[in-house]
């Protein structure tokens, strides 16, 4: 009888790079604001727990009006290949938030479901990462 471990696969060195490239998509000004591209990327059934704390489902998220994001690069990004489907990818992210643009650094986790259309995101989290200075 198969175990979990069978059936989960290593990520293909090409599952990684789309799955990375995916996230970044996100974090760039002039695809994350693309309804387009949004509808090809998030699943139907799409759901985050923001970093604020508020949740946000496909409609919101694709709603939200352009404004700067000003993202840094990904560190420690990580996919976890959870079975042959189903992707956790986590990672985190230095960004400018609200007025005036104070810096935040949060932990994201994204699950990832491989489907007909390829990689959709199906849930989304941010947490903050405390200021080390309090």
């Amino acid at each position: 009888m198969p175990t979990a471990d069978d059936m989960a696969a290593d990520p293909t060195a090409g599952d990684l790079a789309r799955l990375r490239a995916l996230e970044e998509s996100l974090w760039d000004d002039d695809s994350r604001f693309d309804r387009v591209h949004l509808d090809a990327v998030l699943h139907p059934d799409f759901l985050e727990f923001g970093q604020s704390g508020r949740t946000w489902d496909r409609a919101a998220t694709m709603a939200v009006e352009a404004e700067p994001i000003g993202a840094t690069s990904l560190q420690e990004f990580e996919v976890d290949q959870v079975s042959t489907d189903v992707a956790l990818v986590t990672y985190e992210v230095t960004d400018q938030f609200g007025p005036g643009g104070s810096e935040r650094h949060t932990r994201r986790s994204s699950l990832w479901l491989r489907t007909p259309e390829g990689w959709r995101l199906r849930f989304h989290q941010g947490t903050a990462v405390p200021d080390e200075s309090t």
